[in-house]
């Protein structure tokens, strides 16, 4: 039935049509096809305007909005001003002022001000007549003088033109004269009228000033009245890569809609109106747009495409907690402190030897963080190796070493192939714990303590943390090993941070029976008696170069073979969400961040039962992760133009010459201490130690250092040094480590008079309070040196030169210092040296 109705409708519609075009075109009707059209245009015409006007440009309302709130704060503001002119005190100055400009415009009609002014343009019309005739003199002077010098030339009598041409010049004389008398009275009287309507001007301007801040604002609102709506952008020229190897600018609209970005009051606002932070000072939009920064389409002008909402975009805005991982584009230094997530991130990825498994072009190189393994058979006993190969952990809470999660198989075959490829076998037992006299643990702990070795390592939870916990060192190292290691490290690892102490062989042994004192397990001698086969040395090649090892370790054997093992990272922030596999885990968020955060804290967690991982374990928590995925985001295509990036700065060249230089590498000076940009800052800088520190001190502190910081745990170590090593050490620094600006003979044999004391006295205490960090005979605070008390002096310590400059300026001195520069004058810089000094 439907399809004999369709046949029926389709042949009346041809039957219409054959009949229609029988009917004449000037005869045939077309208002329902014109109503039709007409209907349809006017149906997309008032589309497109509703699109055009509201759809596509909500910036329009943003910035009316904006209009009407900075018009109302204007408002509120000249509310204010005209408050606080109509306040008693304003008033009281503004009429003060006005009746003082009437007397003065009065004064304008004095019978004085009419004479001066009338002597003026008569001595304007004397000067003018005067300059009249000296010139029309000056010329005829000049006529007179050409016919006496020809007539002398021709030897012609010449009397009469030489007694005109005298009387002309004493004409011109006297006028001259007459002139510069007019003119001296004329700039009397210019002074003296000047003084009249100066006084006018002046009171003028003093009646503006009170009204200054109401004129502000009404001229601030007029502007907001009169202002169009209009988009606003910016171009940074040169900004982009293009995809032929140039450069091409980049537009950016952000501040079509976030119009108080720069401007003072807006802080509390809500977006899109609120303030930026103090950052945008040192970043200003015009140069540096907004979103190298914030990510975003800066051309966008929909809330939606301008945060990069769409999909596929591959640079959204960036959200809160993420923020930082755009400022790595040009800030390259390892610590940035206004992105305290992104420097806590890179020291991570670098601390924690990422770059060992993973490649990123163009990221500075950093040293291999695991220690050497060529020797590790006459290191480390067999036991201890499987046992930190199965969790490192268990041993070292604060290591570094990743847990793989190996079988106890695979922990096997690693160690058979780390103890068949080390270069250096075990020896016979030199010293063994039966050797160890239980006499010398009190003298062994006795030298311990002196060495201060708890500066850097840790015992019973006590200690600093730049080295390994020793609790139980000698569960993991030959004894023979250990005593050749604290004898000399550098002889087993070149690199090592760890100085030579200089300990005495007997010395070197009561401090291993004190350290054997301290175990708290035991490993049982058939722990020790390890064998292994042909087949488990393979095995372990194979894990070691599958793990990648090689990136953390000095190379053992072939693992060296077949580099990186890990992804490349260089782009791994431009990389697609859709080539992220999440495996079979359904419960995160499909984006970058979650993935990443599930990655570090579970670095197996995708793996499928076709998909092996091999990531090991680091032990991230969220807020470690968190920094990481704030480097790894960061790792983009996109390169700002080279005057934008703040490049790490290489570590200095400096080498330390002759025989300071060789001390310096003994004792690893380096390792905490600054000289000439080279070196640690757990420690003061050197670089200037021969202009800070006074000799005797010095060689009294290097022969048994004294704590100079009661709250820090690293305290320098007693190296038990020679007297000429020390000599050496001295001199050095005293011809060589030296500031200009210290002067080396500052206040020497001078005598301080009581009452200089005492107005040093006060400055310290009560004007600049600086008891508040530094002690004097142990009362103050501890966050800087102490400065006087019964076992230190800083009269003996420190130079008065450097004392005097390092109060007034103490980063001229040394740049990094918490020091605070107060901006004390040399005056009070100098009575607070004295009253230092004093003590």
């Amino acid at each position: 039935m439907g399809m004999y109705c369709n046949g029926t409708e389709n042949n009346y519609m041809i039957r219409i049509f054959k009949q229609r075009r029988l009917i004449p075109v000037e005869e045939r009707r077309y208002g329902a096809i014109f109503f039709v059209c007409a209907a349809l245009l006017t149906v997309t015409t008032i589309w497109a305007v509703i699109d055009e006007v509201w759809v596509r440009r909500p910036w329009k309302a943003y910035q009316k909005d904006f209009n009407e709130l900075e018009l109302q704060k204007a408002v509120v503001e000249l509310r204010n001003a005209e408050q606080t002119f109509q306040s008693m005190e304003v008033q009281s100055r503004y009429s003060e002022l006005q009746h003082n400009l009437q007397s003065a415009e009065a004064a304008l009609e004095d019978d004085k001000y009419r004479r001066l002014t009338k002597e003026l343009e008569e001595i304007e019309s004397h000067i003018a007549e005067l300059s009249r005739k000296l010139q029309f003199t000056r010329s005829e002077s000049d006529e007179v003088y050409y016919r006496y010098k020809t007539a002398l030339h021709r030897s012609e009598k010449a009397e009469r033109e030489k007694e005109q041409l005298d009387h002309l010049e004493r004409e011109k004389e006297k006028l001259s004269g007459e002139l510069a008398n007019a003119q001296k009275r004329r700039l009397t009287l210019q002074k003296q009228i000047r003084g009249f309507v100066q006084q006018i001007e002046s009171l003028r301007d003093s009646l503006t000033t009170l009204r200054a801040d109401i004129l502000s604002w009404q001229r601030k609102i007029e502007a907001i009245k009169s202002r169009s709506i209009e988009i606003k952008q910016i171009i940074l020229l040169d900004f982009d890569d293009n995809n032929f190897g140039g450069r091409i600018s980049r537009v950016e609209r952000c501040m079509t809609c976030h119009l108080g970005a720069d401007k003072p009051g807006f802080e509390n606002e809500k977006e899109p109106f609120t303030r930026h932070s103090y950052l945008l000072d040192l970043h200003p939009v015009e140069k540096f747009g907004c979103t190298p920064c914030h990510g975003g389409q800066g051309v966008a002008l929909t809330a939606r495409s301008a945060h990069g909402k769409v999909e596929f975009y591959h640079n959204p805005l960036l959200g809160e907690g993420t923020r930082e991982r755009l400022c790595g584009k040009c800030h390259e230094d390892l610590e940035f402190p206004e992105s305290p997530t992104l420097s806590d991130g890179r020291s991570l990825f670098e601390s924690s030897g990422c770059l060992g498994c993973h490649n990123v072009e163009g990221y500075v190189k950093v040293p291999n963080i695991g220690p050497p393994l060529n020797r590790i058979a006459f290191k480390v006993k067999p036991a201890w190796i499987m046992r930190w190969i199965l969790n490192p952990k268990s041993y070292l809470p604060q290591t570094k070493m990743p847990n793989f999660h190996s079988t106890e198989d695979e922990a096997n075959d690693v160690r058979a192939y780390l103890l068949d490829a080390s270069e250096q076998k075990p020896k016979p037992q030199r010293i063994t714990v039966r050797s160890l006299d239980a006499r010398w643990i009190q003298e062994g702990e006795t030298i311990f303590r002196m060495a201060r070795c708890i500066s850097c390592h840790l015992v019973d939870g006590k200690g600093g943390t730049i080295a390994p916990d020793l609790v139980n060192i000698t569960t993991k190292v030959q004894l023979d090993w250990l005593f050749d290691w604290i004898k000399n490290p550098r002889a087993y690892q070149p690199n090592t941070k760890m100085p030579r102490y200089r300990f005495t062989d007997q010395e070197i042994l009561k401090i291993i029976t004190y350290l054997n004192s301290l175990k708290t397990s035991e490993i049982s001698s058939e722990d020790e008696n390890f064998a292994y086969s042909s087949g488990e040395v393979k095995r372990g090649e194979k894990l070691v170069i599958e793990y990648g090892c090689l990136g953390c370790h000095d190379p053992v054997g072939q693992e060296a073979v077949g580099g990186k093992v890990g992804a490349d990272l260089t782009f791994f922030g431009d990389k697609p969400i859709e080539n992220f596999d999440f495996g079979d885990v359904t419960n995160i968020s499909r984006t970058k961040e979650a993935w990443i955060l599930s990655k570090l804290q579970n670095p197996r967690a995708f793996a499928t039962e076709r998909i092996a991982q091999k990531m090991p374990d680091y032990g991230f928590g969220i807020k470690e992760s968190r920094a990481f995925s704030t480097v790894l985001l960061g790792f983009t295509e996109e390169h700002p133009p080279e005057p934008f990036i703040l490049r790490r700065q290489p570590e200095s060249s400096y080498i330390p010459p002759g025989e300071f230089g060789k001390l310096v590498t003994d004792l690893n000076c380096l390792t905490c201490h600054k000289i000439n940009g080279r070196g640690g800052t757990l420690a003061p800088d050197l670089s200037y130690q021969g202009s800070r520190t006074n000799a005797a001190w010095l060689k009294k502190f290097l022969s048994n250092p004294t704590t100079l910081r009661p709250t820090l745990v690293e305290r320098m170590p007693k190296f038990n040094l020679t007297d000429k090593e020390i000599d050496i050490i001295i001199n050095y620094m005293r011809t060589t480590l030296v500031n200009e600006k210290v002067p080396s003979e500052f206040l020497s044999g001078e005598k301080f008079s009581m009452p200089e004391i005492e107005q040093g006295r006060k400055l310290y205490h009560e004007k600049y309070r600086c008891q508040s960090c530094h002690q004097i005979n142990y009362e103050g605070g501890t966050m800087g040196p102490e400065l006087v008390s019964t076992d230190m002096n800083i009269r003996e310590r420190r130079t008065a030169g450097w004392i005097f400059q390092w109060i007034k300026n103490p980063k001229t001195l040394d740049p990094a210092t918490l020091e605070p520069v107060l901006g004390l004058s040399d005056e009070e810089a100098l009575l607070i040296t004295k009253y230092l000094l004093s003590y």
